[in-house]
């Protein structure tokens, strides 16, 4: 794996072939440092922020998590989903983990998606709950609930939807 000069990062395997068919895009500018991280997660350092991706190359959030203080030139995971990002002038810590938004989302939200808001920003993906401990949302038809509750038994494993 290594930054290119363009807007992006280039995935390498062992040998040094390439990865995918082309760079993975990094719109806010160059791609300065990149690391992967717990579960396969790989977090770029570039204009403004850190662009956090899978390992698949797609983005895990839309935009990039902020670093107000510039560049980062340089970036690192620590234990727990811990992110350091260095810039000009030092490091900053960030929360690089998803399972950690998720649970603080939850914290805040308290609630499921509803079936609207679930259609609104997946529309191509069946419902799923997006925290399995807060009941099920009152607008969600019951065929798509047993198709929800399916997927929820064949999944053990994932405790909220990704």
């Amino acid at each position: 794996m290594t930054p290119i000069s363009g807007n992006g990062v280039v995935l390498l395997d062992p040998k040094g072939e390439r990865l995918g068919a082309g760079p993975i895009e990094v719109k806010e500018g160059g791609a300065w440092s990149v690391a992967f991280g717990p579960g396969g997660i790989l977090a770029a350092g570039c204009v403004g922020g850190v662009v956090l991706l899978d390992a698949k190359g797609e983005r895990l959030r839309a935009e990039p998590i902020g670093v107000k203080e510039g560049y980062v030139w340089s970036v690192a995971f620590g234990p727990g989903g811990t992110l350091a990002a260095g810039y000009s002038r030092g490091v900053v810590l960030l929360d690089g983990d998803p399972a950690s938004w998720r649970a603080k989302a939850g914290q805040v939200a308290h609630r499921n998606f509803t079936r609207g808001e679930w259609r609104q920003f997946f529309p191509d993906t069946p419902y799923r709950r997006t925290i399995r401990a807060c009941p099920w949302p009152h607008d969600l038809p019951e065929a798509e609930r047993k198709q929800a509750e399916a997927w929820e038994s064949e999944h053990p494993g994932v405790s909220d939807a990704s």
